[in-house]
């Protein structure tokens, strides 16, 4: 061999050890980042005190009636004095080896550390041999049992027990498996959304209305000012506190029906909007984010989940469900209560098919 091949040799080991010591700095560089600011979350418990007793709920809105009630069907008609339709809790919860279920949780509650009811429920499901995220909305006012407590609104777990009372109560009732969950509350949500440069949404002069309680509000708590929309329809470009305002909007259309659909929507419009990010782009949102959240998630899991975001799950069919599903609830009055009086046994065939195509 020449000296010249020797050399050559020589110049193309250096270049492949630099080029490898390179990807692995990057790739120890980003673990070390990551693990900082996952060390920041807040880390959700097993178990926690349950409560005796919780305060009663109030309105939707702060100095809003709280006895205002929606006491209706998928049909707007006002149902009272129905009879529950209990399931029986005998079964297993049914774990799908090829699908995770992260529950996404957004409490009412104003103040980080404080225990809340839990007014967004969605079940984000990744099922990985059908390449499809199926994103199930929970309504709030579904009457339900919750374990070590007794009958009440499915929203009440939480505050009686936290989040982990919240995922027993799901299980037992709907034969759900929650692997993991993550919640937020206000004040992150609108940060999320601000951090992505905000979403594009179509919203009604009566939405618009219905803003504005809602924005005055987050304007009260924050100190901040202005964010109202023209009182018409229109196609609008919303920012954090914004698109908050447009998911918490409870009393246009059909109460909390709506509502749960408006919450499904800015979810994939936010999700659409992600797939057209970077990951740089996405990783810098994720370690600005993560810090604000409480998680029950390992490190591993959590690693794991924001990478298949950005190599695989963005390539995944988006669709949307809603528990209690349509024909299959009654409005009802339980102890001046108004409540959902559901179907269980319908609700979980239903569940079943469109997550695990079962």
């Amino acid at each position: 061999m020449t000296k010249k091949k020797k050399k050559s040799k020589k110049v193309w080991w250096i270049a492949l050890i630099v080029i490898w010591s390179l990807i692995l700095a990057v790739i120890v560089g980003g673990y070390l980042i990551f693990n900082y600011y996952f060390s920041m979350m807040r880390r959700g418990e097993d178990s926690v005190e349950i409560l005796e007793s919780i305060p009663e709920e109030q309105g939707e809105l702060r100095g809003e009636e709280s006895g205002r009630e929606d006491n209706f069907n998928e049909s707007g008609e006002s149902e009272t004095d129905g009879k529950i339709n209990w399931r029986s809790y005998e079964d297993d919860v049914y774990r799908d080896p090829g699908t995770y279920n992260l529950l996404l949780v957004g409490t009412d509650s104003r103040e980080q550390n404080m225990r809340g009811r839990s007014d967004a429920m969605i079940i984000a499901s990744i099922n990985k041999k059908t390449n499809k995220i199926v994103l199930t909305s929970l309504m709030r006012d579904t009457y339900v049992y919750i374990p070590e407590v007794g009958d009440n609104r499915l929203n009440a777990a939480a505050a009686y027990g936290g989040i982990p009372l919240l995922i027993r109560t799901i299980e037992a009732n709907f034969n759900i498996h929650i692997d993991d969950y993550m919640v937020t509350n206000f004040f992150v949500f609108a940060d999320a959304v601000d951090r992505m440069g905000g979403v594009d949404m179509w919203v009604s002069a009566a939405e618009s209305e219905a803003m504005r309680p809602c924005i005055d509000e987050y304007n009260v708590l924050t100190g901040e000012g202005g964010g109202y929309l023209p009182l018409e329809d229109g196609s609008y470009h919303l920012n954090g506190k914004q698109t908050l305002a447009y998911c918490r909007i409870r009393y246009v259309g059909n109460s909390d029906f709506d509502r749960t659909e408006r919450q499904r929507e800015t979810l994939i419009k936010l999700a659409e909007k992600a797939k057209g990010m970077s990951i740089g782009e996405i990783n810098s949102i994720a370690m600005a984010i993560l810090p604000q959240m409480t998680t029950n998630m390992s490190q591993s899991s959590c690693l794991s989940l924001l990478w298949e975001a950005v190599t695989d799950y963005k390539n995944y069919e988006i669709e949307t469900f809603r528990i209690p599903a349509d024909g299959t609830l009654q409005g009802a009055t339980v102890e001046g209560m108004s409540v959902l009086s559901i179907d269980f046994a319908k609700n979980i065939d239903l569940f079943f098919a469109k997550v695990y195509n079962r």
